[in-house]
């Protein structure tokens, strides 16, 4: 008989130690969820100003998608800005190096248009050569590409402008010196015509080069 007690304790103990295990992290998890639903139960509703903090995060997020829909520079407008700034530049570096490599040819250009005073051909040729270098390098580099865009507009509009004041007065110009002393050709509207097309196009460059305002300002 106690041999039979002592088998059946044998067994029990040891299925009550696993019965233990296995109830009690049960029991203990439940209550541990219980007390968290009472914690969540007994919590006091958000106040007026977390409320609104949510609100106002949650209009935030909509106005920087608005913001970043509208304001999103799409590729072929960074495509665009490069050929436009490409093509300005070249034709600048084209005119600026055909007149510095006949400077003499130019001066005498100047020379045909009788507006220049008597002493200033070269410094007006040195300058006008100098100025379209550095503008058209400026547009091959691409940094402040609006300034550089803005430079050029003023300078094919005083190009326009030179070329109308002279067609008004009736001045023949059989050579109207746009490369120097290379692709003569006489001053016509024509060439007024065409500078307004590079003033158009240094302005929707400038328009394109724009700065992209921030998506977040506090």
């Amino acid at each position: 008989m106690a041999a039979a007690m002592e088998s059946v304790s044998g067994f029990l103990c040891p299925m009550t130690y696993i019965c233990l295990f296995m109830v009690a992290p049960a029991h203990f998890c439940g209550a541990s969820i219980g007390m968290a639903d009472d914690i969540v139960k007994q919590a006091p509703a958000p106040c007026h100003a977390t409320v609104r903090r949510m609100a106002d995060l949650h209009w935030r997020k909509i106005v920087l998608h608005v913001h970043f829909t509208i304001c999103y520079e799409p590729p072929k407008g960074a495509i665009m800005k490069t050929a436009l700034r490409i093509v300005l530049g070249l034709i600048l570096l084209a005119a600026s190096i055909a007149k510095l490599s006949n400077m003499s040819g130019f001066v005498a250009v100047l020379h045909s248009y009788h507006i220049f005073p008597q002493g200033l051909h070269w410094p007006a040729a040195i300058m006008i050569s100098g100025v379209e270098l550095v503008v058209g390098s400026w547009l091959f580099w691409g940094r402040h590409l609006r300034q550089a865009a803005w430079t050029s507009l003023v300078l094919h509009s005083v190009y326009a402008c030179f070329a109308a004041f002279m067609l008004l007065r009736n001045v023949p110009i059989l050579n109207c010196g746009c490369f120097g002393s290379y692709l003569a050709r006489p001053l016509s509207w024509m060439t007024v015509g065409q500078n307004l097309v590079l003033v158009a196009l240094s302005l929707l460059l400038a328009r394109l080069a724009r700065p992209v305002p921030p998506l977040y300002t506090r």
